[in-house]
């Protein structure tokens, strides 16, 4: 049981994830789930993705304004650059551990992310949400199997 799709409807679907996207300023999580979703649906070799994944490499993790780290906007962009691999992946995962490693406190012999140094943390669970997400991008590399190529 799953859901019947047409053939001419999947088929434009899928042409449309191929589509060059506009512009996304400043919103790696957008981009990066679209790369992503391209990787997915078989399209990680497309021109399009290929700029996608420049320029992801272009928006590298950064600790924003007020401090925060977003790993949670990371996410995506994180499993696309582990696709794409090479050059941009290294750049990638290097400052995204740069980024959140910092944040990890101490507490009682144990490490957790306090949610006032994760964006959108502190209203969507606290300090586990903020450790959680920030584990998850960590753990990138290895947790996932990789898509076949």
């Amino acid at each position: 049981g799953g859901l019947t799709v047409p053939g001419r409807a999947y088929e434009i679907a899928r042409q449309g994830l191929a589509l060059r996207l506009p512009e996304i300023d400043a919103d790696a999580g957008a981009l990066g789930l679209a790369a992503f979703g391209r990787y997915v649906s078989g399209c990680g070799g497309n021109e399009s993705t290929r700029s996608q994944v420049a320029q992801l490499a272009r928006m590298l993790p950064e600790v924003d304004a007020a401090g925060r780290v977003d790993p949670l906007g990371w996410f995506f962009a994180t499993l696309a650059m582990r696709e794409a691999g090479g050059a941009p992946w290294t750049a990638w995962s290097t400052a995204l551990r740069e980024r959140l490693l910092p944040v990890f406190v101490l507490s009682d012999g144990r490490a957790h992310v306090p949610a006032e140094r994760v964006r959108f943390a502190a209203s969507a669970g606290g300090d586990v949400f903020a450790t959680s997400v920030a584990i998850i991008d960590l753990q990138a590399p290895y947790r996932y199997i990789p898509l076949a190529r």
